[in-house]
């Protein structure tokens, strides 16, 4: 038996046929679902996904000097 990949939009429009309408639900993926096309399809969803290092404005956090803070774990 071959399994072929599900393209990732048709996953999501899939789960979103069956959530509640009012659900808040957050998307994860990888720098590779950060395309123009897939974004413009996704507008009104939540998501969270790496940036790939080749956007300007990734280049340019990435050379950053910045100052960080460690945050302190909860007791």
């Amino acid at each position: 038996m071959t399994h072929l990949p599900i393209p990732v939009l048709e996953v999501i429009k899939s789960l979103k046929s069956v959530l509640r309408p009012e659900s808040e639900v957050y998307y994860v993926a990888d720098s590779s679902f950060y395309t123009d096309n897939k974004i413009k399809n996704m507008r009104k969803s939540f998501r969270i996904s790496r940036v790939p290092a080749t956007i300007t404005e990734a280049k340019e956090l990435l050379t950053a000097n910045l100052n960080l803070k460690t945050l302190k774990k909860d007791k």
